[in-house]
């Protein structure tokens, strides 16, 4: 082999030891933006659908307890629509985040203790409403305030 020869194979050996580099580097660039970037395109709409069910329970809270304040049976009826109105939203929400925002087998479980939890809830609400309604203030209250572990 001649040194010309020899100076070509070095200068393409270098050549693809330089495309392999810049390839690597391209891939590990590629990844690590992906990693990064995760907490964008994952966490961020994750707390922020999270934080609209939390607003949603938090009012539907508010109604029940407006609901069992209130005397006026035409009140109590205007406040079970809002109610109802509420509690689609929040389960609205709640589908949205199981549907394309829970990653792994950990986020399944807790999102599931969730919905248990919303599940005992609802059972409780029921109740409060339908004694509320039968003007059973006292007996409403009481229901409400021993749900407190729900």
């Amino acid at each position: 082999m001649t040194v010309a020869k020899r100076m070509y194979l070095l200068i393409l050996v270098a050549g693809i030891g330089l495309l392999s580099l810049a390839g690597l580097g391209y891939y590990q660039m590629n990844r690590i933006y992906n990693i990064t970037n995760y907490s964008n395109v994952n966490s961020a709409p994750s707390i922020e659908t999270i934080d609209l069910a939390l607003a949603h329970f938090e009012k539907l809270n508010g109604l029940i307890w407006q609901h069992m304040a209130t005397q006026e049976n035409t009140k109590m009826v205007a406040i079970e629509g809002l109610v109802v109105a509420e509690h689609n939203a929040l389960t609205d929400a709640l589908k949205r985040y199981e549907d394309t925002m829970i990653t792994d087998d950990e986020d399944k479980e807790l999102f599931l203790a969730d919905r248990l939890a919303l599940a005992a809830y609802d059972e409780m609400g029921a109740s409060v409403l339908t004694v509320s309604l039968a003007n059973k203030k006292d007996l409403a209250r009481d229901t409400l305030l021993s749900g407190s572990e729900v």
